[in-house]
């Protein structure tokens, strides 16, 4: 990590920044096992040969700071990611040693139920190709302290980002050729399509409303978060089928709210937390459907308690 801050006024700094991060895949993606079903045709596996996620992002933000004001910062960003992994589902075409898989070779594997060159496999696989991010940012934060009473307890803060993602998915395509009377030859052209970066919205916007008072804070809070892309489709195809559909989730906004009031003990304190007040479900579905293809309701909760601080 590299930054650099420069104070252009009192009330004003521009500060840059240029990171290199890494993500490792989680246990589960890399686990060397596999299961399949009886007769071999469905197979699900980790890969092991997985590589780490590779970030480098480049940062600009300007910021804004008063007492009248509050805080408020614009910026700009811009990411490369390479090695990005994700969950897809293939069939084992007769050639498709030339298509990575998380081992060997499928007649490695016979013994788990005959897995054979028409097998499908469900497991994850590093994107031979970078994704490229750019977007802006924007945060304010402010308490209106100026405003004559009881206004002048509120409290405002509002974050939102804009996110331009694009990346290249490997679609290779099995090209079958007949040589003879019941003899084919089996080749795999390579080709790509274009789409954004798996699990990447393109909006993303927090806010909060609140009130203070002495003692007493209470919030009320907004999430946001536009559609994203949930799944890959099938990476090898026949020459002249047709893609299978991505999966996506659903735009998802939800509610929560917060209370707390000091009491007369120092140290000790009463919260009140309500969590999804609008019982926003999370959706999942195909682009080319309609409907959903999952729908998880988690509901309302709310917490209740006493909290002492020393």
């Amino acid at each position: 990590m590299v930054q650099a801050k420069y104070k252009a006024f009192e009330w004003a700094d521009v500060r840059y920044a240029y990171t290199q991060t890494l993500s490792r895949p989680n246990f589960t993606e890399l686990s060397p096992y596999a299961n399949t079903d009886l007769y071999g045709n469905y197979i699900s596996a980790g890969n092991p040969r997985l590589q780490p996620t590779q970030a480098y992002n480049h940062d600009l933000m300007i910021t804004f700071h008063s007492n009248d004001v509050g805080l408020l910062s614009v910026g700009g960003f811009y990411k490369t990611i390479s090695n990005f992994s994700f969950f897809t589902q293939y069939t084992l075409l007769p050639d498709s040693d030339k298509v990575p898989l998380p081992f060997d070779s499928y007649e490695k594997w016979a013994g788990l139920g005959g897995v054979h060159s028409q097998s499908t496999i469900s497991t994850f696989y590093n994107n031979p190709y970078n994704a490229y991010l750019k977007g802006v940012e924007t945060d304010f934060q402010t308490r209106l302290w100026y405003l004559p009473e009881p206004f002048n307890g509120i409290v405002l803060n509002v974050n939102y980002t804009h996110i331009w993602s694009n990346t290249q998915y490997p679609v290779p395509i099995l090209v079958t050729t007949t040589i003879g009377r019941g003899k084919f030859s089996y080749a795999i052209k390579d080709s790509s399509r274009a789409g954004r970066l798996i699990y990447q919205p393109d909006d993303i916007l927090n806010a909060s409303f609140g009130y203070d008072y002495k003692g007493f804070s209470g919030r009320i809070s907004f999430l946001y978060q536009g559609a994203m892309i949930s799944g890959i489709g099938s990476r090898v195809v026949r020459e002249g089928e047709q893609l299978q559909p991505d999966n996506y989730t659903h735009d998802y906004f939800r509610m929560d709210a917060s209370v707390r009031q000091k009491l007369p003990l120092e140290g000790l304190q009463l919260f009140v937390d309500v969590n999804n007040i609008n019982q926003r479900a999370d959706i999942s579905a195909i682009q080319s459907m309609g409907g959903f293809t999952s729908e998880q309701f988690y509901g309302l909760t709310a917490d209740v308690g006493l909290r002492y601080s020393f």
